[in-house]
């Protein structure tokens, strides 16, 4: 199977993409940081509270144009002075300048902050939540670990902390809260699972005294106390929570709380297990027999070092192959890999597999565009069709497309 790309395209960002600028030179990437005070490349380029309020509004939604009334309104709410359009025109301009080479485009309907050449923080955060979030389904509590921790190492203090009265940053701070607790919890989960018994125990107890609502929190704290041999603490944990839920909501405890406080009276051998307790879900973190697909580039993880291999060497030659032994994951990995990447960087990618008739399929590509991208899954059945000169016509039409894109 092959691609051919219109020479120069852009291939860096994608569903890792974030992570792609975070282990590489950040000599043409500016660093936005957002989950506490704005600060650019660690605080290093100074910003006056206007502009860090402008600023700030433009990366609750990087790419997307925001008027000079809404940069107005987060800036002062209901009460704009008389010359405000000048003054959010001025933060623009010299935002400009010191954000170099992140760029903020003027657009019919505003200023839009673009994508390109800039992380921010709460983007990498939730990135890396989804990722330890895989590896801890996979069974690979080790990495979930270290992932968590690194994206919880991103929070300062409250996300958005120019932005307390603007009601979009209020909303997307009040989801990346909710993450950051998930992801807390979900640390606990993988640390139990990777053995760390004790530590889970003392950091259960801080994660239940910080938000004692939050049911999880005391499900980690009783196994792991469960686990330690303390049976009576476990149960008067468990037992603790379901006082607290309905004392505050008059609430029953959730299914995975009353199920436990079962599993610890009658003693399962499952609690002594290397898998946290939870109770059932019914999603499944595996693709199963079918390849991923584009549309599964958020799941797919695991080969990120091959995949910007490859797509090095694909913009470098503007042909790549991928071969190995059937079953090893070719597919899903030019499809949920390469076609998304190369997707989510702007190029029009088409994907065919040849079938009986490699001719028809290839016909039915749309490869008129000079940025388009061909990628051919299966690309062996193209050697089995029935007439040998069909085999030839299929890759000669190949090479006049890839002739195209490289004059393009």
């Amino acid at each position: 199977m092959g691609a051919v790309p219109m020479p120069g395209g852009r291939y860096r960002r994608g569903s890792d993409g974030l992570d792609a600028c975070r282990v590489r030179d950040h000599s043409g990437v500016m660093q936005v940081r957002v989950l506490g005070a704005l600060a650019l490349d660690d605080g290093r380029i100074p910003l006056a509270r206007r502009e860090r309020a402008v600023l700030s509004a433009l990366t609750v939604q990087p790419g997307i144009s925001l008027s000079a009334g809404a940069l107005a309104a987060a800036l002062w709410g209901d009460e704009l002075p008389a010359s405000w359009t000048k003054v959010i025109q001025g933060c623009v301009m010299r935002l400009r300048r010191l954000i170099t080479p992140a760029q903020i485009e003027t657009t019919p309907h505003g200023y839009r902050l673009l994508p390109d050449h800039v992380v921010i923080d709460a983007d990498l955060f939730t990135s890396l939540v989804r990722r330890g979030t895989d590896q801890l389904e996979l069974g690979e509590p080790e990495r979930a670990a270290h992932t968590l921790s690194e994206a919880l190492a991103l929070w300062r203090g409250e996300a958005y902390a120019e932005l307390v009265d603007w009601q979009p940053a209020r909303i997307a701070a009040g989801r990346l809260e909710e993450l950051r607790l998930s992801a807390e919890e979900l640390l606990l989960d993988a640390r139990l699972q990777a053995g760390d018994v004790p530590e889970v125990a003392a950091s259960a107890r801080a994660r239940v005294a910080e938000a004692p609502l939050r049911e999880r929190r005391w499900v980690a704290l009783a196994a792991a106390q469960y686990r330690q041999g303390r049976q009576a603490d476990a149960l008067a944990t468990v037992r603790s929570a379901r006082s607290l839920l309905v004392a505050e909501f008059g609430l029953d405890p959730s299914v995975e709380l009353a199920e436990l406080e079962k599993a610890i009276l009658r003693q399962d051998p499952d609690l002594l297990s290397d898998r946290v307790f939870r109770a059932a879900s019914a999603e499944c973190p595996y693709f199963g027999l079918p390849p991923a697909d584009v549309q599964d580039a958020d799941r797919y993880f695991g080969r990120e070092h091959e995949l910007a291999e490859a797509l090095r060497m694909l913009e470098e030659h503007g042909v790549l192959l991928v071969a190995g032994a059937s079953g090893v994951g070719k597919s899903s990995f030019v499809r949920a890999g390469v076609a998304a990447q190369l997707r989510a960087g702007g190029a029009e990618v088409t994907i065919i597999t040849p079938g009986e008739h490699p001719v028809e399929a290839l016909r039915g590509a749309d490869l008129e565009g000079a940025a388009s991208v061909l990628i051919v899954d299966q690309g062996e059945q193209a050697f089995a069709a029935d007439e040998p000169g069909e085999s030839r016509e299929f890759f000669s039409a190949r090479v006049r497309h890839g002739d195209r894109s490289a004059a393009g």
